[in-house]
């Protein structure tokens, strides 16, 4: 896993490097992509291009807005025909354990009907904004665990995603909850 550190978080040492290395996962042996999530993103004036007077020039319209779930941030991908996840920068810990639960009784008709060969072939990681009752917010979901498709995104240095129809359209297929 490639990531930011603490420091450079809290000192804001945001360059190219830092923003693309979170949710960046690398099989250091072939320097192949092995997961891909969303590059690093910044609230609203956190920055000088999220300043609302840039954000009118640098947009590109139309401006689609979704519904933002209340959870943790999961990342799937499978390779050799087995699954694996991940969040908060690694597959093992905690939400990483709470993720892979999660998966494999929400996504059991994804993953019976193919999700995973589909992920591998097409070198794609599935992001999922994962809720679970082990990991309470500010939005109760009534002890619910569920997860919400959010992108599917290239195994590649450069972020790219599948279209939000395309990614609806196989959401759609495999069963999946999609944002």
């Amino acid at each position: 896993s490639f990531n930011f550190t603490k420091k450079a978080f809290y000192k804001q040492a945001w360059d190219e490097q830092t923003i693309t290395a979170r949710g960046l996962f690398v099989d250091v042996n072939t320097a192949e992509v092995f997961a891909r999530s969303y590059n690093k993103f910044f609230n609203l004036n956190e920055r000088h291009e999220t300043v609302a007077r840039h954000l009118r020039d640098s947009l590109v319209y139309p401006v689609k807005v979704y519904q933002k779930e209340n959870g943790f941030l999961g990342i799937c991908t499978a390779r050799n025909g087995e699954m694996h996840y991940f969040s908060k920068s690694t597959n093992s810990g905690d939400f990483a354990t709470m993720f892979r639960e999660i998966a494999e009784k929400e996504l059991k008709y994804a993953l019976d009907t193919g999700f995973a060969n589909y992920l591998e072939t097409n070198g794609l990681s599935a992001v999922f904004e994962v809720i679970s009752h082990k990991d309470r917010h500010f939005v109760d979901y009534d002890g619910e665990d569920k997860l919400i498709l959010l992108a599917l995104v290239k195994n590649d240095y450069k972020f790219e995603q599948l279209s939000y129809p395309e990614m609806h359209t196989v959401a759609k297929a495999f069963k999946i909850t999609p944002k």
